[in-house]
Formats: structure tokens, sequence, C-alpha cells
């Protein structure tokens, strides 16, 4: 036990040791071109032009949180759609309640896309004049702006 205890330790020094090892060697060992446009936000050849401030829209954020729920949502049912068919072919008790899972998780899930679909969090055109409108009211639209 000791000695498992040990190796476990060894494991975690060398884990806590390596990576700032690694990071203090590659520094001696790499080439060094220092240069005023790596200074700049973007490298890619391209002065930027105006803030790095963009209003960009949380409806793309939602919209692939609810394709992964259901993403996920597929996934999950392949392992239970396996065990329903051999629970077909040997136990039907076992079957049943594999059917009733399997179709209460389909269900709560539906309600959720329900709710997703009543509240209106999928709608691409929704409040364009409201976002703009809110936007106008920030401090920052308001120090840009003139009067």
């Amino acid at each position: 036990m000791l000695q498992e205890l040990g190796n476990a330790l060894a494991f975690i020094v060398l884990a806590a040791m390596l990576p700032p090892l690694i990071l203090f060697v590659s520094k001696f060992l790499r080439p060094s071109f220092p240069y005023s446009g790596k200074l700049e936000p973007y490298e890619c050849g391209e002065a930027p032009q105006g803030s790095a401030y963009v209003m960009f829209n949380n409806r793309f954020y939602l919209v692939a949180i609810v394709f992964l729920v259901f993403d996920v949502e597929v996934a999950m049912m392949f392992p239970v759609l396996r065990l329903f068919r051999g629970a077909v072919e040997t136990d039907a008790g076992l079957a049943w309640q594999l059917f009733v899972s399997a179709f209460l998780f389909i269900g709560i899930l539906l309600l959720g896309l329900v709710y997703v679909l009543k509240k209106g969090d999928l709608d691409w055109i929704k409040d364009n004049v409201e976002r703009s409108e809110a936007f106008k009211e920030t401090d920052f639209y308001k120090s840009r702006t003139i009067g």
C-alpha cells in the first residue's frame, strides 16, 4: 500500500514539475523575432479598423445549446434502443420498463423544446429594434456619438 502511495506521489510531483520545466526550456530553444506587428490585436496582415466591441447575437449560443441537448438525446437513445431490442426478444417486462423510460426521456425533452419555442428563443428576427435601442443606451455608444 505504501508503495502505491509513493507511486502516486511521484506521479503528482512529476506532473507538477514537468509543465514549468518544459516552458522554461522552450523559452531558450525557440526562435524570437519581435516586431511591432505582434503587438497589434490581429496578425492577419491588415490593420484593425474601428472598435473591437461588437454586439454579437446571443441566439447563436442558445441555438447551439438546444442543438447539443437534442444531439445528446439521440446519442443516449442508441444504447437504450439496443437494450430494448434484446429485451423484446427475451423479457417482456424489461422491454416495457425500457419503453416507458425512453418515452419519459423524450417527453421531458419535448416539453423543453415547446418551452423554448413558446418563449421565442429560436426566432431570429425577434428584437433587432430592441437590441439597437438598448445599444444606444450604453455608455460605449454615448461616448462615441456627438451630442
